[in-house]
């Protein structure tokens, strides 16, 4: 990300006065010579291409903390959580900067380990037809088929959902998303839910299908940093902040 540079000095004012009252993180990443974030793979805010390097806008955010702290926004490493392996990684504190939701934070057991930053993005869960299907809205769903990612936030929401209005549906689950995307292209189930960033991705090679209006939940991606560490937290937090 190319920043401008009245950015690029106001993030290094930051990084100065943030490092005249050095707390334990800063030392490190300065010592280290990288700041270190991860999150989520998702679509537009942390995706790996076939080259191996990330990107989207978690991945700019992570270079302007670097920036901030280190002078440099190529002074990052970038890393995906996924399993419950890296998400134990997390839990020690292994990384500088974590791009999660709060579903993601209390699912492992991250609550009290981190502190909740600013948020970054406004994800929502939704719900995607065939372009030339009748259904116009969630409700009109009642009874049909719905594919959905096993664990995800997806199944949660159509849950929820279903539950409020005291209506049934058809539930059909996958553990794999390629899977999942071929039932869906078949028609096997009408619908798919997930993420929209997720499915505004699957969506656009085709053109095939649309995202119905209403969002089944919103919620936020935020920066998130370790608890032990208050002023590497007000060090990222501004930078978000000065940005936005």
């Amino acid at each position: 990300m190319l920043l401008p540079t009245w950015y690029l000095t106001l993030l290094l004012a930051i990084g100065f006065v943030s490092t005249a009252q050095a707390g334990s993180i800063l030392e490190r990443v300065k010592a280290r010579g990288v700041v270190l974030c991860g999150s989520m793979e998702r679509p537009g805010l942390a995706q790996q291409g076939g080259d191996g390097q990330w990107h989207g806008l978690n991945v700019d955010l992570c270079r302007a903390v670097a920036t901030a702290a280190l002078g440099s926004p190529e002074r990052i490493e970038f890393h995906r959580y996924e399993s419950p392996k890296q998400f134990e990684a997390v839990s020690a504190g292994q990384d500088d900067l974590y791009f999660l939701t709060a579903s993601e934070i209390i699912e492992h057991g991250l609550e009290g380990k981190l502190v909740p930053g600013p948020s970054v993005f406004i994800e929502s869960d939704g719900v995607m037809v065939k372009a030339n299907s009748p259904v116009e809205h969630v409700g009109d769903l009642v009874g049909d088929s719905i594919c959905y990612m096993i664990a995800g936030s997806g199944e949660r929401s159509l849950e929820a959902y279903f539950d409020a209005i005291h209506k049934t549906w058809d539930h059909r689950a996958f553990s794999e998303d390629g899977e999942m995307n071929d039932s869906y292209n078949v028609q096997h189930c009408h619908a798919v839910a997930g993420e929209i960033t997720t499915l505004a991705a699957t969506r656009l090679p085709r053109g095939e299908s649309r995202i119905l209006p209403e969002p089944l939940t919103v919620f936020p991606v935020m920066a998130t940093t370790s608890t032990l560490d208050g002023q590497w937290s007000a060090l990222v937090a501004w930078t978000v902040y000065t940005l936005i």
